[in-house]
């Protein structure tokens, strides 16, 4: 929600962290999302014991929760074609996040699978599958959810999540990936049904053109009514530009997606 001097889509608000949850608070956000990247990753407040602590205390100061922790550190650390050891080494992150979001109550941990960490067919995916193992394991012991979010094609995301077969494995749904692939929405979201467990709405394509100026192609009332159709209960994450404007977006895009939703009982 915060102003940013860098041209990311998304990135964690170093300079403005404690005020995030005020803003969320005044503008009647229900929840935030929190960023773990490769810049200064052992310096982010949730790998401390200390910075976890604050971030509960903010919390509870501003009566905001942290819903999930969005690990784009792994786009960067993939996990696929690299040698053993790099391949345990990320495992043992992964598992530390699933810890560490828990600890400060975040029900999921937003694994992405984008083109920015590399695409490959599904064959490769043998060792992502294999290395899942432990953290399902874990995450199924402390209640959290591995949420894969991808730009695959919707069939591939689906045949993925289905070769895990894990209850604590899902899938985000990110409408942007959707309309640059030129994806239709609707059959996306009837398709991945019960596997969907989250919907990101980013509102650039590209930075600087925003959702609320009507410059992009999703039938957003149709995307909600499917929602609907599948008795969807799960979170949509809003995902404001971060220029100088972006806490006037992210207020304009609640307020956008809160009229879409009128309507739906089950929101």
């Amino acid at each position: 929600m915060s102003p940013q001097q860098i041209s990311k889509v998304s990135c964690f608000p170093w300079n403005v962290r404690k005020q995030e949850f005020e803003f969320a608070r005044t503008f009647g956000f229900d929840a935030l999302e929190w960023v773990f990247e490769d810049e200064y990753s052992e310096e982010n407040p949730l790998r401390c014991h200390e910075g976890r602590s604050q971030i509960r205390h903010l919390i509870a100061q501003s009566n905001v929760p942290v819903l999930s922790v969005r690990a784009d550190y792994f786009k960067i650390h993939r996990f696929s074609l690299i040698p053993p050891e790099d391949q345990t080494a990320r495992v043992e992150i992964l598992l530390e996040l699933i810890g560490e979001a828990r600890a400060i109550g975040a029900a999921t941990v937003v694994f992405p699978l984008v083109q920015s960490s590399g695409r490959h067919p599904l064959s490769p995916f043998t060792l992502l599958l294999e290395s899942l193992h432990a953290p399902l394991a874990l995450a199924r012991s402390v209640d959290v959810k591995i949420a894969l979010e991808t730009d695959l094609p919707t069939q591939e995301s689906l045949e993925l999540v289905t070769r895990i077969d894990h209850e604590s494995v899902g899938l985000y749904y990110n409408v942007d990936n959707a309309v640059k692939a030129d994806g239709d929405i609707v059959a996306d979201i009837h398709c991945l049904g019960k596997h969907l467990c989250g919907v990101r709405l980013n509102d650039c394509l590209p930075v600087g053109r925003h959702m609320m100026e009507g410059q992009i192609s999703p039938d957003f009332p149709k995307m909600f009514e499917s929602l609907r159709d599948i008795d969807y209960h799960g979170p949509i994450l809003l995902q404001s530009a971060i220029d100088s404007h972006a806490r006037q977006n992210a207020n304009a895009q609640l307020d956008f997606v809160r009229r879409g939703l009128t309507g739906c009982t089950n929101r």
